[in-house]
């Protein structure tokens, strides 16, 4: 597999945007990877994992064409993770089949139907995720739920807690529910193709033991885990800090979950208890953890 990190913040992005503390001014300062948008990566070249605002701002900078993607899966609904105005962009111009006829007086619903913003094929797009990601979805007033697959050449798939996904012939997906925000609605995604095992566990503040049970039914080459408070003294149930950071490790380590190497990566970064990449970088390398940033590749 070939995961690229897209975006590694929190949802305020780093450095935050309305804050002068003295971690947003040296990514202001210092650039380069102290810099981070919100949170959504790409796997090998047809797997998108959440879809931020920022999506296709940081994959056009990092040179990664994620049109192609084939699978979509969304963690949950909050702004930071999904930005449904990007999936209404890929509506076809003249979506009756016809000649685009703009009336007079213009209309507002009549020009919706017959224009789009999109002028080229794509491959089909299979969204998951849960029932509230397409709640998010149905609330944007250019969104057409009717027509969707002809419309927008696009599915939404809502997955349950703990069900497993064969997406085509290499890709199956596993839903993990964890602990954050609206109870049973925040997916984590075990993810297996080719050989290899991969757990993205973004706003993540634990598990419910029997998540934990699926979780210790595999062996992982890669785990990408939030760690939003980072420094943070103080912990609770909905994101994690470096405490809480580490007594995962300790739980891949005590339950031998590493099919080979430790591969253990931190995302989901917010500017007021994480330090800078330059420092934290240094400083989670004691334990054996990467911190990712915007624009990372990692292959296992």
């Amino acid at each position: 597999m070939r995961l690229t990190f897209l975006g590694t913040s929190a949802g305020e992005s780093y450095p935050a945007l309305w804050c002068h503390c003295p971690n947003c001014e040296y990514a202001r300062e210092h650039g380069g990877r102290n810099i981070r948008q919100n949170s959504c990566a790409f796997l090998d070249d047809d797997v998108m994992l959440d879809l931020s605002s920022h999506a296709f701002q940081s994959a056009l900078r990092f040179q990664v064409d994620i049109t192609h993607m084939k699978y979509l899966f969304i963690t949950h609904d909050h702004r930071d993770h999904l930005d449904t105005q990007h999936l209404t962009w890929r509506g076809k111009p003249f979506a009756n089949g016809g000649t685009c006829e703009i009336q007079e007086p213009f209309d507002m619903e009549h020009s919706m139907g017959e224009m789009g913003a999109r002028h080229t094929p794509l491959p089909f797009l299979k969204i998951y995720g849960h029932e509230s990601v397409m709640e998010e979805l149905r609330k944007n007033p250019r969104f057409r739920e009717a027509g969707m697959e002809q419309q927008y050449d696009m599915s939404f798939y809502p997955l349950h807690r703990g069900e497993t996904v064969r997406c085509d012939g290499t890709l199956q997906v596993t839903a993990v529910v964890s602990h954050h925000s609206r109870p049973g609605s925040v997916y984590n995604y075990i993810i297996e193709r080719n050989g290899k095992t991969l757990l993205y566990a973004l706003d993540c503040g634990g598990y419910d033991e029997d998540m934990l049970t699926i979780i210790r039914g595999h062996r992982f080459d890669c785990v990408v885990l939030e760690g939003t408070f980072g420094l943070m003294p103080v912990s609770f149930d909905m994101h994690q800090n470096l405490e809480k950071n580490l007594q995962m490790m300790k739980f891949f380590e005590d339950n031998h979950l590493w099919a080979g190497a430790q591969n253990f990566v931190l995302s989901h970064m917010s500017p007021h208890w994480t330090p800078p990449y330059d420092q934290y970088s240094k400083m989670l390398g004691q334990y054996g953890i990467q911190v990712a940033y915007d624009g990372m590749v990692i292959e296992f």
